[in-house]
C-alpha cells in the first residue's frame, strides 16, 4: 500500500498544495491520474490511501455507528494531511481538497462537521454521510469557502437526493456552493467536472 503519494510542482514553489481523496475500492493511484487529467504545473498534491483501499466499511448512509471507527479515523486523517500541508508552507486558504465517490462523502463531511478545510473544494459524486433524514448543521460558518459539487442524476451509489441536501447544508453555512447535474448514472469524473475542477484550483 501507498500510505502517502506525492505529485507535482515542488510543496515550496506550488501555488496550492491540493488534498486528493480516492473513492472505495480504489487508491493514491487513481487520484493520480485525475491529477494528470487536471494538468496544472502550480500544483503540489498529497494524494493518501485508504487501508484496504476504503475509508470506512458500510455504504454512506448507514448509521453512523456502522461506520466506526474506520469514519472517525478516515476524518482524523484528514486532520492530519491539513496540518502536513500547512508544515510543507501552504497557508490553509491556499489548501484545497478534492475527492472522489466514496472520498467525496467523507471531505463533505469533515467539512460540515469539522473546522479544518479553508480553502476551495470539489466534491465529485458524493454527500455528507449518515441514514436517510439526517439533519446536517454546519458545526462552524462556511462564509467566504468555495465548494463545487458534480454528480449524475442516476448514479448507483450516491442519491442525487443527498448531493442536493448537501449542496443545501453547504449554502446555509454561507459558503459559495454550487451544483452541477448530469444525466445518466457512469460513476466517473467526466471531462465537464475536470474543467471545473481546474478552473477552482487556478485562483
Amino acid at each position: 500500500m501507498t500510505e502517502l503519494l506525492h505529485h507535482g510542482a515542488d510543496p515550496a514553489e506550488a501555488r496550492r498544495i491540493v488534498i486528493g481523496v480516492h473513492g472505495r475500492g480504489q487508491g493514491a493511484v487513481f487520484m493520480h491520474g485525475l491529477a494528470e487529467r487536471v494538468g496544472d504545473p502550480g500544483l503540489h498534491w498529497l494524494l493518501p490511501e485508504a487501508p484496504g483501499a476504503t475509508w470506512y466499511t458500510a455504504p454512506f448512509m448507514e448509521p453512523y455507528e456502522a461506520n466506526q471507527p474506520q469514519l472517525d479515523a478516515g476524518l482524523d486523517r484528514i486532520d492530519a494531511l491539513l496540518a502536513e500541508a500547512v508544515a510543507l508552507g501552504a497557508e490553509p486558504a491556499r489548501i484545497a481538497v478534492v475527492g472522489f465517490s466514496q472520498g467525496a462523502c467523507l471531505l463533505a463531511h469533515h467539512l460540515l462537521t469539522r473546522p479544518g478545510i479553508r480553502g476551495p473544494v470539489a466534491l465529485l459524486t458524493g454527500g455528507f454521510i449518515g441514514p436517510a433524514g439526517t439533519d446536517v448543521a454546519s458545526s462552524r460558518s462556511l462564509e467566504g469557502q468555495t465548494v463545487y459539487l458534480e454528480a449524475a442524476d442516476d448514479d448507483p451509489w450516491v442519491p442525487l437526493v443527498r448531493v442536493r441536501d448537501t449542496l443545501e447544508a453547504l449554502q446555509t453555512a454561507g459558503a459559495d456552493a454550487r451544483l452541477d447535474v448530469r444525466a445518466g448514472n457512469e460513476h466517473h469524473v467526466p471531462e465537464s467536472a475536470l474543467a471545473a475542477v481546474r478552473r477552482l484550483l487556478a485562483g
